[in-house]
């Protein structure tokens, strides 16, 4: 890490910290990050990324998506062809309208595993309730972490128990609920914390298009607070996680989540390990 970007990282206010994720963001242009599937926007391969302990995260191991509901045909044999062999959909009950393209595996030749794992609870009204009036994004994050920690845990595990190939999590936007969960598994695998808000902060210009062609959000070039993807919110999300519980270890232990468990995911996740 260059000398600006240590002083950017180490200033106290948030424009040091937006700073640091932006150059950080520009500087992953890696061919291999972004997925272009067809009719999806924010699909995303999570290899590559150097961890503390000098390793790699594994390109193909984690992806990152939005709504697979939009693949098209030619995006679902993309899917495939990736080497996914997992999909863990977080989003609620509610929100599958639509039929999941992989929900019923005769429709596809070798289909990977689908898991409908919401990651909030439709039953728990006062969650909810909580969760639609907070205007600030980090906070409805700890309140998905404190509120839904035994469904996070199960999450977690399944990313543990996955059969050999890839694991795609994926909510409806692919920022939210796949961003806390995609940190937390990458925060397992020794990613650095800036490097983690800086791949949360890729939704952002990802997202934009879909954005202008729903017409939410505001204007076209600066969606609204709720909608941003800044790093400053993933990195204060990290520090929740801190004060509270004492790290992601042990944030993910009162989840139900054993040391093995943990382990089982880093060696997924890490190039060095045979385990995929």
């Amino acid at each position: 890490m260059g000398g600006t970007a240590r002083n950017l990282l180490s200033s106290h206010d948030g424009m040091g910290v937006f700073l640091f994720g932006v150059a950080t963001m520009l500087a992953d242009t890696h061919p291999r990050r972004v997925l272009r599937w067809d009719a999806c926007y924010n699909v995303r391969d999570v290899g590559g990324y150097d961890t503390v302990d000098g390793d790699q995260t594994r390109w193909g191991a984690l992806l990152r998506g939005d709504n697979l509901c939009r693949l098209t045909r030619e995006g679902q044999a993309a899917l495939v062809a990736h080497g996914v062999r997992t999909i863990i959909d977080l989003r609620s009950s509610s929100e599958q309208i639509a039929p999941h393209p992989f929900a019923n595996p005769s429709q596809h030749d070798a289909p990977p595993t689908y898991l409908a794992l919401p990651l909030q609870d439709d039953e728990d009204k006062a969650a909810n309730a909580e969760l639609h009036a907070e205007a600030s994004v980090q906070k409805a994050y700890a309140l998905y972490l404190d509120r839904f920690a035994p469904r996070v845990g199960a999450v977690i595990r399944a990313v543990a128990d996955a059969p050999v190939g890839g694991v795609l999590v994926h909510c409806h936007a692919g920022k939210d609920r796949t961003g806390v969960v995609v940190a937390l598994l990458l925060a397992l695998a020794g990613v650095p914390r800036a490097t983690i808000a800086a791949n949360y902060a890729l939704s952002d210009a990802l997202l934009r298009p879909l954005y202008a062609r729903t017409g939410v959000g505001g204007a076209r070039d600066a969606p609204g607070q709720h909608l941003a993807s800044r790093p400053d919110v993933m990195l204060a999300t990290f520090a929740h996680l801190d004060a509270r519980y004492g790290g992601v270890r042990t944030y993910l232990a009162t989840c139900g989540i054993g040391a093995r468990d943990m382990e089982r995911i880093k060696e997924r996740l890490c190039a060095s390990s045979m385990v995929m």
